[in-house]
C-alpha cells in the first residue's frame, strides 16, 4: 500500500519540482500537469497548496531568494560586523573578500544552479517574483556592498556610482554561475573542485578589489 505524502511534504516536493522546471524553462512553457508529475502528486495539490501555477512560482521565487540568502547570511553578517570602524583599504580588501565568498558560493552549491535561470529571466520580464527576489537576496547583498564601497570611495552609499560598481561587482560572481558550462569548457575540466573555489574566488577577489583602486575621496565621479 503506498503512503500518502504529508502535507509539508507535498509543499516540498512541489517546490523541489518547481524550482528544477523554472530554473530550466520560462513560465508558460512549464504545465502544471508536469509539475505533479514530477513532483510525484495529484494535480489538485498545486491549487490546494498554492492557489495555483501562478502562487507555486512566487513561492519558488521566495524558496530561491531566502535559501540564497541562508547560503550567504554568514559572509554578510562577518562583513556587517567588520567594516563598522574599518579604513577605505580595509573596506576594498572586504569588498574583494565579499565577490569572492559569493562567486565560490555560486559555483559550489548544489542549490546556485537554479539561480542563473529564474533571475536572469526575472531581470528581463519582472513579474511580482522579481519584488521576491529583490527583497530577499538583491537588496540586501546591495545594501552591505553599498555600504563597503561607500567607506572605500569617501562617499555616501547612495551615491550613483557607488551603486552602480556594487550592482557590476555582483555581476562579476554571477557570471560565473551562469557561464559555468562555458568556463569549464574553456579550463577543460568535468567539474570544479575544492582547489579550483578557492583559485577562483582569489582572482575575482583581487578583481573586486582593483575595481576600487583610485577610487578615493576628491576623486571626480565617472558617471
Amino acid at each position: 500500500m503506498t503512503t500518502r505524502p504529508s502535507t509539508q511534504e507535498t509543499r516540498e516536493r512541489l517546490l523541489a519540482a518547481a524550482l528544477e522546471a523554472f530554473g530550466q524553462r520560462d513560465y508558460d512553457a512549464v504545465s502544471t500537469r508536469e509539475l505533479a508529475t514530477a513532483a510525484g502528486v495529484n494535480l489538485a495539490a498545486i491549487s490546494y497548496h498554492f492557489g495555483g501555477k501562478h502562487g507555486l512560482y512566487l513561492a519558488t521565487a521566495r524558496l530561491l531568494g531566502e535559501r540564497m540568502r541562508a547560503l550567504l547570511h554568514e559572509d554578510l553578517s562577518w562583513v556587517r560586523s567588520a567594516y563598522a570602524d574599518a579604513s577605505p583599504e580595509e573596506c576594498r580588501r572586504l569588498v574583494g573578500d565579499l565577490i569572492g565568498r559569493l562567486a565560490a558560493r555560486l559555483l559550489g552549491d548544489a542549490f546556485g544552479r537554479h539561480v542563473p535561470g529564474l533571475i536572469i529571466r526575472e531581470q528581463g520580464q519582472p513579474t511580482e517574483a522579481f519584488e521576491i527576489l529583490y527583497e530577499t537576496l538583491f537588496g540586501p547583498i546591495h545594501h552591505v556592498l553599498g555600504e563597503l564601497i561607500g567607506r572605500a570611495r569617501g562617499r555616501p552609499a547612495d551615491d550613483d556610482e557607488t551603486r552602480v560598481i556594487a550592482h557590476a561587482l555582483i555581476g562579476q560572481a554571477v557570471i560565473f554561475r551562469a557561464g559555468r558550462t562555458a568556463l569549464l569548457r574553456y579550463m577543460d575540466r568535468e567539474g570544479f573542485d575544492e582547489g579550483d573555489l578557492v583559485h577562483i574566488r582569489r582572482v575575482v577577489a583581487a578583481l573586486a578589489e582593483s575595481a576600487l583602486t583610485g577610487h578615493v575621496e576628491g576623486d571626480e565621479p565617472c558617471l
